[in-house]
Formats: C-alpha cells, structure tokens, sequence
C-alpha cells in the first residue's frame, strides 16, 4: 500500500494512500476511470516484479504494474484484498486523462506456497491478477530454474518494449522490456543486461511450471544519448539481444522569466568561494511541458545557473546556483538569460568585504565539548567544540584541527577588536569508533595551536521502527508492514516521500502519509496540505471497517490543515510527527476524525 509510480507522461500532482476498497463517489477531486482488463474479467495487461517466496517478507522490488483508463482527472487510490498474508496497493492524482500505468506495492508475508488470486477496484470496475508464491528456496519446490532464451543466439524472439525512452530522461516502472523463455526446470531467475547507455534492464522472479513463459525486464537509469542501442542478455546456456530506440531529449520549453522579486540565499564575501548554498531564486512561467535552462553571465568572478523541467503551463520558481569565487566587495547586476527563447533579466547581488585577518592565539585549557558523540553516528550542526583566543585587534579569524577518528572541527569569523573571546568549532564527519581522541586546533594565521579531547560513545542502538498516533483520543500503533520510500527518479523535476504502517494482519486500520515536493529532495521541514504549489501533502487514515479518512485543503470546514513535520531525513531513515483533521468519503464527506500526537520514524 505504500507508493505509486506513474507512467512518465502522467504528472503526479499528489499521492493519497488507503486500504479502501468501496468504489469512489463522483464529487470533485476524485479521479474517474476503468481498470483495463481481458475478456476474462483478469487485469491485462499485468506487469509483476520481484520474487514472491513463502515466509520472506516483501519488498518495494515486489509489485505489480496495471493499467487504468482516466477519464476525470483527480486523486484516487486503490488495494487489493488480503490474500495468503499479503496484499498490494497505490495512491496517487492523475492530471490526465486516458491510459495510466500505476504500480502497486506489495506488502506483508506469504504465508503458503501456491497461487494466490487478487482482486483490486477503481471506481466502479474492478479486475483480477495471480501472484505465484515460491518455496523458502524458489520456484515450486525449490531452486534456480533452468530455461532458454527465445532466438538464442541472435535477436530475442517475440521481444517488446513498453513506456517511453528519451534521452536524459529517467526511466521508471513503464519501461520494461519482455523476452519470451522455455522453462526446463521450474524456480527462481535474475537476469540483467548491464549499464547501456546509462540504462539497466533487469528482472528476478520465478517460474511455477516448465514450458514456454515469458519474463519482464524492468529499465532503470538515465540515457545518456539518443539513437539505437542494443542490449544482449544471457541466461548462461543462452544469449540473445533486443534493441532500444531513446528519442533525443527533452524538448525545451517554451517559457519567460522574471527576477523581480528574485531572492538570495547563502554568504556572499569577497574572496570566500561560493557553495551550494549559494543561491539565487527567480521566476519562470511556461506555456506547456518541457525543460528549462538558465544561465547567467560572469560577474565578480562568479556566474549563476539552473536547470529543471516545467510539468505544463505553470509559473514555478527556478533556484540558480552560484559558482566562483568573489573578486571584491561591492553590488553586482546579474544578467539572466533563457536558453531557448531568449528571455531575460537581471538581478543583484551584495558582496561584503573580506575582513583582514587579525592577530591572535588559541587556548583548549577550558574547552567545551557539546552534543552527542557516537560511533557511526554522523555529526550535526549541535556538535561543537569552545575553546578561547586572545586577540589583539579586529579581524577574520579560522581555526582547524586534524582529522581523527572519522572527524575534525573548524570555525571562523571575525574578532571585533582586542580582548578574549570563546571560539566555536563546529564537527564535520562520522566517528568510526567508541573511546577518547585528542584534536589539535591550528589558527590559521600566527601558528598558534593547542590541543583537547573528545569522548565518543559506543554506536547507538538502532531506532525501532513505528508509527503512532491518537485517532479521536485513541492510541493507535501501525507497525504492522511499516514501509517508507523515497523516490526522486520516477518523476522528474519530483520527489515523493511515502510512509505507510498498518495497525492489524487484515491491513484493514492502517495510516499513509505522502508529501510531493518539486525538487530533488525533501528535507527537513513542515509540511501541510495548504501548502504553495510545488508541494503536495496527504494524510489517510482507515478505520477498521474499512472506511477511508482523506486530509483535503479545505480551509473552510477543516480550518487546521493536516500538517507533516520531519525532524529528520537520511538516506536510510526519517523521523517526524504529524497531525490534523481526516474527513471520509474519498476525503469529501460530513465525517471528521481527528489524528494528533502521530509519530514516526521509519525506515527508507
């Protein structure tokens, strides 16, 4: 129930999760549509990923990939049934009508081997899929299949190619090759053709019975050239080759900008390099779909530039960074241009003078250590070291030390004249190790040095996975199939933040919680569904019969919106509260729950 991949033509405008399965009412904001299925009544086509085995617990690798014809834009959301321990479910908001391609994620355990039947619903249709369940080991009783590549040796047999392939482009779940196979032995496969061009087509997955059969290679990367590319697989007793077309890449779009109100963040001094943080953030206002490049000229030693894609006719902020280092103090005038169009503007930035470096000396007799210090536990901001210097006159001042035990500390500024002041200095790095390091701090003028110790404890016990939350004054723990994902490559210009948890085995209470942020990472911050455009947030709670409770921005019947806070993101967790009104019926009905006090960190 975790995430939804849309087909790359499908612009995600926001992400709603639920394990509903009543069919959707007809009021605004609700995507309308069928699913596309066989005569049958099976869903067709029917894309699965990953291996499914007795007692393993699925992963985000594990899913299923379907097809829906929109016909009323909207957010919508969809779950299978429970099946043999595990389920599947998708979320999102489509801003097209026609042929979508969702992808739904696998949650839980299989309990039993076997094949196990699943219906899902959208709208009012609703179709039917088989999931093959493996033994612990693979395949039907066990073990690595042995099958043979259709048109061994030359060109794979039958082969085909789904989604769109462009240049610079990144591909997603819709990208998918399929090549035909004579099983001789059933079990489990991986099969991969390698980085091509920046692209890799891979598959795992399983074969319940011998004979003919096909397998779903998946694409993933970013191409790096247009034109024909050939990509050979083998099985290891068979080879065979399919060929991708990459269309070139994006096309611009056509666009304006506007730095009137253009903003700058960062520090700006003469002869101090410019870093990320750099930045300068401007206007630009598109009339459709396409990518945007943006360029300054060079000034004072440092010029501004910045990229990205405009999803449609849209006014969206782009974000220039600075490169260079400052020649002098003083107010420069920016010059903006568009590349295609050859929009302009202009815009200023403010340099400060570099101070003169003072005279002075370092003493670590007191030196205070503060924050937590742990093995493998990356420094922050909080972790800092005082020490004390005597000046004897104003000026810049920057201190260093060693690098021991995975970190060092270093901090600079400006002495406003003679005297003692305290220094701090800031920790950058990750410690290696438990146990006490001594540091020798340096001035960076007059060679002063002195030395002080820092304690580091054993590595931190790992946090516990949860989510919880008090729905209408009641503790509620999700921690069942607690999942987390965070994706900046199936969409791009987008990152999707997804955490989801249930509260029983039936899946039927559970919470998902999804901010949609145009970028290329979501950070620390607060997140409401009020929010500007550029970022989409939702929170959906079901209740134990079954029942959904959507947030929606609507500030007039829910006047505090449902918020998101994250304290904390990394590559392999986040941590967060949140909290807000929930309302039913697909998020438009009279009935209210109130979710507060909700905490989580999960895992990515």
């Amino acid at each position: 129930m975790k995430f939804l991949r849309l087909f790359i033509i499908v612009l995600t405008a926001g992400f709603i999760f639920s394990s509903c399965q009543k069919e959707f009412s007809a009021e605004a904001g609700n995507a309308r549509g069928s699913l596309k299925e066989d005569a049958t009544g099976d869903c067709a086509p029917v894309i699965t990923g990953g291996t499914f085995k007795k007692d393993s617990v699925l992963k985000t690798t594990n899913y299923v990939d379907i097809q829906v014809n929109i016909t009323q834009t909207g957010t919508y959301f969809v779950k299978s049934d429970t099946v043999n321990g595990y389920s599947f479910s998708a979320a999102g908001a489509a801003v097209v009508t026609g042929t979508n391609t969702i992808r739904l994620l696998a949650s839980g355990k299989p309990i039993t081997q076997g094949v196990d039947a699943f219906t899902i619903k959208f709208d009012t249709s609703q179709c039917e899929f088989n999931i093959t369940v493996t033994g612990t080991s693979g395949g039907s009783g066990g073990g690595t299949a042995v099958y043979t590549l259709g048109g061994s040796p030359g060109l794979c047999t039958g082969a085909t190619l789904s989604g769109i392939y462009i240049q610079g482009i990144p591909t997603s779940g819709s990208n998918t090759a399929t090549v035909n196979v004579m099983v001789t032995q059933a079990g489990t496969y991986t099969l991969s053709t390698g980085a091509i061009n920046g692209v890799t087509f891979s598959g795992t997955g399983s074969f319940s019975a011998t004979g003919a059969n096909t397998i779903l290679l998946t694409a993933s990367g970013i191409p790096t050239a247009s034109g024909p590319v050939t990509y050979p697989i083998s099985s290891g007793t068979s080879n065979c080759d399919f060929s991708v077309t990459y269309a070139p890449g994006v096309p611009p779009a056509t666009y304006t900008i506007d730095c009137s109100g253009a903003t700058t963040t960062g520090t700006y001094q003469a002869l101090t390099p410019t870093t990320s943080a750099n930045k300068v953030t401007i206007s630009a206002t598109s009339t459709g779909p396409g990518s945007y490049s943006i360029t300054t000229n060079t000034v004072n030693g440092i010029s501004f530039s910045g990229s990205g894609f405009f999803t449609g006719p849209a006014t969206q902020p782009a974000v220039l960074t600075a490169t260079g280092t400052p020649l002098a103090a003083g107010t420069f005038i920016y010059t903006a241009t568009a590349a295609t169009g050859g929009s302009t503007c202009t815009f200023s930035v403010i340099f400060t003078s570099a101070p003169p470096s003072a005279t002075y000396t370092i003493d670590c007799s007191g030196a205070t250590p503060a924050g937590t210090y742990q093995a493998n536990l990356p420094t922050t901001p909080a972790n800092t070291v005082t020490i004390s210097a005597t000046s004897t006159g104003p000026g810049a001042y920057n201190i260093t030390t060693n690098t021991v035990n995975g970190i060092s500390f270093s901090g600079s500024g400006s002495f406003p004249g003679p005297g003692t002041p305290t220094v701090m200095l800031a920790a950058t790095g990750t410690p290696l190790a438990a146990g006490t390091f001594s540091y020798t701090a340096t001035a960076a003028t007059g060679g002063s040095t002195c030395t002080f110790s820092v304690t580091f404890a054993g590595a931190p016990t790992p946090p516990m996975d949860f989510i919880t939350a008090n729905v209408d004054g009641v503790a509620t723990t999700f921690n069942i199939n607690i999942a987390g994902v965070n994706d900046n490559t199936s969409l791009p210009g987008f990152t999707i933040l997804n955490l989801s948890g249930d509260a029983s085995a039936t899946g039927n209470e559970a919470i998902n919680l999804t901010v949609t942020k145009s970028g290329t990472s979501i950070g620390p911050g607060t997140y409401t569904v009020n929010q500007a455009p550029g970022t989409i947030v939702v929170g959906n709670y079901t209740d134990p019969a079954n029942d959904d409770y959507i947030a929606q921005p609507d500030g007039t019947t829910q006047p505090t919106p449902f918020t998101i806070v994250i304290s904390t993101i990394t590559a392999t967790r986040v941590t967060g509260t949140f909290s807000g009104p929930v309302k039913d019926n697909s998020g438009m009905g009279p009935g209210v729950k109130q979710i507060n006090n909700g905490q989580f960190s999960v895992p990515l």
